[in-house]
């Protein structure tokens, strides 16, 4: 699933790619966050609570930032691993 803040309108170009991107894979969630630097917590915050109320039944999130690699086998392998120690 990709994520998207909201951008200003005047950025109409980020707009189209954007819902080129959803009509074409589905997977876009939009927040209604400005996407700064400053607002990075709000954005986290405001991703958790939509899919928490988007997806209800899902157990485990993971939210990748830019700049960020994710081995999604060694995700799986560690989750395996809290799920056993107990973790929530």
């Amino acid at each position: 699933m990709l994520l998207a803040a909201l951008y200003p309108l005047e950025h109409q170009q980020l707009w189209q790619a954007l819902a080129r991107e959803a009509k074409e894979h589905g997977d876009v969630m939009q927040l209604p966050v400005e996407e700064a630097s400053a607002s990075n917590s709000a954005l986290a915050l405001a991703f958790f609570v939509a899919v928490a109320a988007q997806l209800p039944g899902v157990r485990w999130v993971v939210r990748v930032g830019d700049g960020a690699l994710l081995l999604p086998q060694r995700l799986m392998m560690a989750a395996d691993q809290w799920e056993a120690a107990g973790a929530e």
